[in-house]
């Protein structure tokens, strides 16, 4: 059990005795409305001079006691010089309050103001409201005590009066001159004990003014504000104009520091109770940061953070909705009610003030300007469907709309497009919209395509052909992987593909060739992948594309597309293509109706058919007129076995049942 100290013992003997004394419950002085700010404990400071006149402090405190303890007595402040030896009352700083300690009621009363002195105030101060008056010692009833000595309690006192017929109160000058907190205002209290404010406010310029809890005065060089929260705090200079230009304590609250300096030296800033600062440097002037701003502006370290000062004070934005502030390494704060305060800095800043800021195709930010997962870029989202990307090689790149949404679902720069490598832009023609990517891919979209993407060798050939202004159109779908595997395609809108496998490269089909081997089973039936792009024939007069699987596709106005497979084809190509004398073919490559061989018909009244047996074989006009006449493979001639040759009458033909000659009479056909 903690020992009592002597104070503790006999300010509780006093209390027990006090409880027995009847008549009125005592009540002790007025404790006024105190800031933070307190006084420490009075040193001693005896007489040093006489001048004995009462002062303000001691006659106050007079008043004050006597007011409260009815039927004590005074027994006066002043002694004359010549009176004794040294006390402070030859300086007017000490009262001998008439008690009697063998007066039930007295002694209580004089117990009463002892344990109001002496108590611990709500913040935790000790002896607070000796402190606050600037009671330096009292002597009462063979007892002590005294300030500088404090924590030593109620000693016994030996000096010639033994003071039970009155309580002795020795007073500091601050106490005896009524310069302490319990008499002034929190704002000249804190005025008055501290000369460091006293320096930089200068004298008092006005009365001081209320609302409320707020208390303020005017000083030459600023003003000092209170409330019983924040203590009495300083404002000065141009952080004090601008305070008050955004409307004061009703607008930002009232200070919770004085005026400091910044970490690095070059500002100075005011914190007040609104979630709201004023931060000055010479280069920025003095700037009001409010609300939501600041608050991400402390959350990424204040000036010292990658925002740097406030140039500008938290501003509505114009259409009203937003709020922002501007800083000096290139970057701002927006704020509105849907998105909370969101960072845009360095390079996605200066893009997005360049695109028109908030009211641009961008909208305002909802993410801050974020690092990517890869750590190349930087990156900021944005209300109206819209991000700006940034690398060091591409810069800061916007995509909007339909594309940002094809791109985001992909998976953004760590999927199969990379960066953006230029901005959201509309193509020459008006119809659509597209961004370049860095993996070597475009997104493009039109209002009846979508957007669409094109990689890699894909988009190579694409470009190459004109991009949407040449012969393909718009990418209809993205860039795919064919059912095999072996390769990927892009539809577009004109009636064209292209499509790429690691061995044919990226080609193009078009049009009716397109539409021909799209019936055909695309590269899963009989022609396989192109292995050239759509060419125009040597004389002009039609188109045709080669195909992995031995096959062609060509066509003319007249002809349409036909197929030509396999060892056809290779007979129609050793025979000169459509320039040698079978011309154009007029039919696919067809099985026979007997099924055993195969055949295409051509424009120059010929034909080449097939079969395993004979190998592929050449029909000329007038041979193939008498052949068919005689009922084609089904007649008695049966399928070629031999292209057409000289003999010494004509030219000849041979077949599994005969020949068929050509001579000047005609072409006459005779059996084995």
């Amino acid at each position: 059990m903690p020992r009592r100290s002597a104070r503790v013992t006999w300010l509780l003997a006093a209390v027990t005795a006090a409880a027995a004394v009847t008549g009125p419950a005592l009540a002790a002085p007025p404790t006024p409305v105190f800031g933070s700010f307190i006084e420490g404990l009075a040193s001693y400071d005896g007489q040093d001079t006489c001048s004995p006149t009462a002062k303000a402090g001691t006659v106050a405190l007079r008043s004050l006691v006597l007011a409260t303890y009815r039927g004590t007595g005074d027994y006066g402040i002043v002694r004359a010089c010549s009176v004794g030896g040294m006390s402070e009352h030859k300086e007017g700083r000490a009262w001998d309050w008439k008690v009697n300690a063998y007066d039930p009621a007295q002694d209580a009363a004089a117990r009463d103001l002892f344990q109001w002195l002496l108590a611990t105030d709500s913040r935790g101060n000790r002896y607070a409201l000796a402190r606050r008056l600037g009671i330096m010692y009292m002597i009462y009833n063979r007892h002590m005590w005294s300030a500088y000595n404090a924590d030593a309690g109620w000693r016994p006192y030996t000096g010639a009066n033994p003071h039970t017929d009155h309580v002795h109160v020795s007073l500091s000058w601050p106490g005896a001159n009524k310069t302490t907190s319990y008499w002034l205002s929190p704002l000249d209290s804190r005025y008055t004990s501290d000369a460091g404010v006293r320096a930089a406010l200068g004298a008092a310029t006005g009365a001081e003014q209320f609302d409320g809890d707020v208390r303020w005065r005017a000083y030459e060089r600023g003003r000092m504000y209170w409330t019983p929260s924040t203590g009495a705090r300083y404002l000065l200079g141009p952080l004090l104009e601008s305070y008050l230009r955004a409307g004061g304590h009703r607008e930002l609250g009232v200070p919770v520091i004085d005026e400091l300096v910044t970490p690095d030296g070059t500002g100075r800033y005011n914190h007040f109770t609104k979630n709201a600062s004023v931060y000055w440097t010479d280069s920025t002037g003095a700037r009001t940061v409010l609300g939501p701003l600041r608050q991400a502006w402390a959350a990424s370290g204040w000036e010292t953070g990658p925002l740097g000062y406030p140039t500008t004070d938290s501003t509505a934005t114009p259409d009203g909705t937003g709020r922002y502030n501007h800083f000096t390494k290139n970057a701002s704060v927006y704020w509105t009610d849907s998105t909370g305060a969101r960072t845009v800095l360095g390079p996605l800043r200066q893009a997005w003030a360049a695109s028109g800021w908030e009211t641009g195709p961008l909208g305002y930010p909802t993410t801050d300007s974020t690092a990517t997962p890869d750590g190349t870029g930087r990156y900021n989202h944005f209300t109206k469907n819209a991000s700006l990307y940034w690398t060091p090689t591409t810069g800061a790149r916007s995509i909007l709309g339909p594309l940002r949404q094809a791109w985001a679902a992909s998976g953004w720069e760590t999927g199969p497009l990379g960066y953006p490598s230029t901005d959201t832009t509309a193509t020459p023609d008006g119809t659509g919209r597209y961004n370049h990517f860095t993996k070597n891919a475009s997104l493009y979209w039109t209002p009846t395509t979508g957007a669409r993407s094109i990689l890699g060798p894909l988009r190579q050939a694409w470009a190459a052909s004109g991009w949407e202004t040449g012969p393909l159109g718009y990418p209809s779908t993205d860039t795919t992987a064919t059912p095999d595997g072996t390769g990927r395609y892009n539809h577009f809108t004109k009636n064209a593909s292209l499509y790429w496998t690691p061995t044919t490269g990226a080609r193009s089909i078009l049009g009716p060739l397109r539409q021909a081997w799209a019936a055909s089973g695309w590269e899963t039936g009989p022609l396989g992948y192109p292995s050239t792009d759509t060419t125009a024939t040597p004389d002009g007069t039609g188109r045709y594309n080669h195909f992995t699987k031995n096959a062609s596709l060509y066509w003319t106005p007249t002809t349409g597309a036909r197929s030509i497979l396999g060892p056809l084809r290779q007979a129609w190509a050793a025979s000169g293509w459509e320039t040698g004398p079978l011309g154009y073919p007029t039919t696919d490559s067809t099985a026979t109706p007997d099924g055993t061989g195969r055949y295409n018909h051509f424009t120059k009244n010929a034909s080449l058919y097939w079969t395993p047996t004979t190998g592929a074989r050449s029909i000329l006009a007038p041979t193939r007129d008498r052949w068919a006449q005689l009922g084609w493979e089904r007649g008695y001639l049966g399928y070629p076995t031999s292209n057409e040759y000289a003999v010494s009458d004509g030219r000849r033909t041979d077949f599994v049942g005969g020949t068929i000659t050509v001579t000047a009479r005609g072409a006459v056909d005779a059996p084995r």
